[in-house]
């Protein structure tokens, strides 16, 4: 084989393909998650709150972009990042290829991401300076 399993982990990290989770090797591969319809959508972003629309100055969002932003959030610097998928009751709340839902860590507020092909919406529920300063960091 021309990789070792820990090899091709490690090129997937470094090229920002899978994020990794924790410590214990487990690994999340935002484009291998199921796809949630255009008609489901809406149910995650329509909700009240803030959104906040990033554009490609191409005119459509290059492909693979959003899986690999959301592997850069949940990686974060270290491995410790604020950003973590929204649990309830144990099962994650949005997590789809083109829909996911963050909680960010010592917060109550969601902010969910939602790949709509020419752009990306970034939907806050509850929009705060903490909040607020955390996306501006890490987006």
């Amino acid at each position: 084989g021309l990789f070792t399993p820990q090899d091709l982990v490690k090129l997937l990290v470094s090229v920002g393909a899978i994020a990794t989770i924790s410590d214990g090797g487990v690994y999340l591969m935002p484009a291998l998650l199921p796809h949630l319809d255009s008609g489901q959508v809406s149910k995650y972003h329509e909700r009240g709150g803030t959104s906040l629309v990033i554009r490609s100055t191409q005119g459509c969002i290059p492909s693979g972009l959003f899986c690999c932003l959301v592997a850069h959030l949940l990686s974060g610097p270290t491995n410790q990042s604020p950003w973590k998928v929204c649990m309830k009751r144990d099962k994650p709340l949005c997590l789809y290829r083109n829909c996911i839902t963050f909680q960010l860590k010592h917060t109550t507020e969601l902010v969910t991401l939602v790949d709509m092909f020419s752009y990306i919406l970034l939907h806050v529920d509850k929009m705060s300076s903490n909040v607020g300063r955390e996306i501006r960091e890490s987006v």
